[in-house]
C-alpha cells in the first residue's frame, strides 16, 4: 500500500514545524539524535522509492520539533511531497493481495513471448543486454511457464529448461519492482517445483552472478539461498571474468 502526502495535509502540519527544535533527523525509519529517541508512528516504515536521494540530500539542514512523534513524522514527509512511504501491512491487507494475485501456467508460445518481454524490459538492473534479453524472450518456447497475474496483469514470470534427464534449470525469472517483497516470486517457484517433481526431475539447479559482485545480484542470491539452493560450484569465466556464474542446486526428488 502507497502513500503521499496532500498539499493540504501539509498546510494543516505547518503550524507544528517551527524552528524550537535544532535536531537533525538521523534516521528516516525511527529516531532523530540529540535527544531521547522518538519512535515514527506505527503506519510508517521506510522510504520505498526512487526518490529516497531526494530526501537524503535534503533532511540534513533541516531542524526538527523535539515534541510529539506525529509532528516528526509529518516534518520528515513535508522534505520531499513526492516521496512514497510503504505502509505496515495488516493481516487483512495480505490476505487482500493474496485474493487479487492468480498463479497460472502459461501453455500458448506466443503469450510466453510478450509476457517474457514485458517483464524483463522493466528490468533492465537484471536484464540490461540486449541479446540476452532477446535470447530469454526466444527460449521461453516448448517450455515449463509460470506466470503471476495482479488483476489480470502479468507481474512475475519463470520459466524452467531441462539440462538432463533428472535435471531442470531455473532458467530465467523476473518480478516488476513494484512486486518485490510481496512472496511472488517464491510462490511461482513453490508451483515451477511441484511441476518439476510431477515430471519426474530430481534436481532443480539456477545460475546468478556470484555474490558480493553486484547489489541487485546480491539480492537475487539471498533469495535462492532462502528458497533452500545450495551452493554447487562458481565458474568464473562461464560468461565472463567480471561476472562470475554462481550455481546453486536443490535436491527434489
Amino acid at each position: 500500500t502507497i502513500c503521499r502526502l496532500t498539499p493540504l495535509l501539509i498546510l494543516q502540519a505547518l503550524p507544528l514545524f517551527s524552528l524550537q527544535g535544532t535536531q537533525a533527523l538521523n534516521q528516516v525509519g525511527g529516531y532523530y539524535s540529540g535527544g531521547p529517541p522518538v519512535p515514527i508512528p506505527n503506519t510508517a516504515v521506510k522510504p520505498a522509492c526512487a526518490e529516497d536521494t531526494c530526501l537524503e540530500t535534503d533532511r540534513k539542514n533541516r531542524s526538527l520539533p523535539t515534541s510529539e512523534p506525529e509532528a516528526l513524522w509529518l516534518r520528515v514527509l513535508s522534505l520531499c511531497p513526492q516521496v512514497c512511504y510503504t505502509v505496515r501491512k495488516t493481516d487483512r491487507d495480505l490476505k487482500k493481495e493474496a485474493d487479487t494475485m492468480e498463479i497460472r501456467q502459461i501453455t500458448d508460445d506466443r503469450e510466453k513471448k510478450n509476457i517474457t518481454r514485458h517483464i524483463l524490459e522493466a528490468l533492465p538492473e537484471w536484464f540490461g543486454i540486449p541479446e540476452a534479453r532477446e535470447a530469454y524472450i526466444a527460449e521461453s518456447e516448448h517450455k515449463v511457464f509460470f506466470c503471476a497475474f495482479e488483476s489480470g496483469r502479468p507481474v512475475g514470470f519463470l520459466y524452467l529448461k531441462e539440462t538432463g534427464r533428472a535435471t531442470v534449470e531455473l532458467y530465467v525469472m523476473g518480478v516488476l519492482k513494484e512486486f518485490h517483497r510481496k512472496g511472488i516470486g517464491r510462490e511461482l517457484f513453490r508451483r515451477a517445483r511441484e511441476e518439476a517433481v510431477e515430471q519426474g526431475y530430481s534436481f532443480i539447479q539456477v545460475k546468478t552472478v556470484q555474490m558480493g559482485k553486484y547489489k541487485e545480484y546480491d539480492r537475487t542470491n539471498k533469495f535462492y539461498l532462502s528458497l533452500g539452493f545450495q551452493e554447487f560450484e562458481v565458474f568464473p569465466t562461464l560468461w565472463d571474468e567480471g561476472n562470475p556464474c554462481q550455481v546453486y542446486v536443490m535436491s527434489i526428488g
